[in-house]
């Protein structure tokens, strides 16, 4: 008699995984403008087909989220199982050897805007939640599976909505980003701060009467630049990064600008903070202050989100290593990411979770012309997700 690990990685094809992928591709869903409604409908048949208990959550319209649950155990579901639907537009810069929204097969790697970034992540989850349920184990505790909208400009409606309504609110996450099958658990954060230098202004045929708010900002730009951010790297992120962005100044050629706005960008690493970065800044200037009268700024943090670390101690780092194991006869690797994108909302709620999914931002062209995903990685993916459900729900 097959076990039922057995009879659950029976249950996945590589025929259907692929066939499941290619159906998310071929349903554009691009962001903006991210309305999803076609391909939320078809996410709902594929959850409702697997057994799952479905609810549509529509913050913004025409962007459904669509959630399924599975289980009648008191408390919160154990596992969550998250990925988002949406993703980013086609530019007419990019030049595709295959049509970006057919799905094309070739080579071992299915073609398509999404195929990595991240409907190959959702096939993989649909797959591995569907193996599970028709293999007609007990759950001992709940399953929770995501669908999103608007990872790609915020999740303000999506996972952010979500998460304040409760239902981030479970055990441990995977969210299904790709990540090479990788466990990422470490997150670079994001501050954005903006300069504004006040000047005076003057007839440019005589700047000595005026102080011009472009070359003060301009040797506040040098100087914050040089120094850098005093911080340790991270073992798996590296060292916090500063960009300046956007710069504007000025009127007129020939008038003196007595104003000059500048927004910096900061990654930060687990360690700092955006309120942390903001006074390291303000002190940066505050020196530039005492050595220049004339210089007046203000500095100011605009929007951002903290980094985000667990423990490599953590259940379901533990769980992933174990399965990673099984299916790919080596220990995933542990590692780090740009950004927490979804998971940061269902973090903020105290739950542990990582980014572990098929497809690579890098070798897949994310964001690229020809992104794809490997199927083997697909398919791989797919027995993780549908052990790990079992190990977390079942056993």
């Amino acid at each position: 008699m097959k076990s039922l690990r057995d009879r659950v990685l029976q249950q996945i094809s590589e025929s259907s995984a692929v066939s499941t992928v290619q159906g998310l591709v071929r349903l554009p869903s691009v962001n903006p403008p991210g309305t999803c409604e076609e391909l939320g409908d078809f996410v709902t048949d594929l959850f409702q087909r697997s057994g799952l208990a479905v609810q549509k959550l529509e913050i913004d319209k025409g962007k459904p989220n669509i959630i399924g649950n599975f289980g009648k155990a008191e408390g919160r579901p154990a596992l969550l199982l998250q990925g988002h639907m949406d993703v980013v537009p086609v530019s007419e810069g990019e030049k595709w050897d295959v049509p970006p929204f057919e799905g094309m097969v070739r080579g071992g790697r299915i073609y398509g805007r999404g195929a990595a970034d991240m409907k190959g992540g959702l096939g993989a989850m649909i797959e591995g939640v569907r193996a599970v349920l028709m293999a007609g184990p007990e759950f001992k505790r709940n399953l929770r599976v995501i669908a999103s909208v608007d990872e790609e400009t915020g999740g303000h409606g999506g996972m952010e909505a979500l998460a304040e309504r409760g239902y981030g609110d479970v055990n441990m996450a995977i969210i299904c980003e790709p990540s090479e099958l990788k466990i990422m658990r470490s997150f670079k954060g994001r501050g954005w701060y903006r300069f504004a230098v006040r000047g005076k202004g003057a007839h440019a045929s005589m700047p000595h009467r005026g102080i011009n708010a472009i070359v003060k900002m301009a040797k506040i730009i040098t100087a914050v630049s040089e120094r850098g951010l005093r911080f340790e790297p991270h073992d798996m992120l590296g060292a916090s990064t500063l960009s300046w962005g956007t710069i504007a100044g000025g009127t007129k050629v020939n008038v003196v600008p007595d104003t000059c706005v500048s927004m910096l960008d900061v990654r930060l690493v687990p360690g700092q903070t955006t309120t942390s970065i903001e006074m390291e800044l303000k002190d940066m200037v505050k020196e530039l202050v005492e050595r220049d009268p004339e210089l007046q700024v203000d500095v100011r943090y605009t929007e951002g989100k903290d980094p985000v670390e667990i423990a490599p101690t953590e259940p379901i780092v533990h769980l992933l290593s174990s399965v990673g194991r099984e299916v790919l006869k080596q220990t995933p690797q542990q590692t780090g990411m740009i950004s927490s994108g979804d998971y940061f909302h269902i973090y903020k709620r105290g739950v542990p979770g990582v980014f572990f999914g098929p497809g690579s931002l890098e070798a897949g062209n994310s964001h690229g012309a020809n992104e794809h995903i490997l199927i083997n990685e697909l398919v791989n993916a797919a027995r993780i997700y549908a052990l790990t459900i079992l190990e977390a729900c079942c056993m």
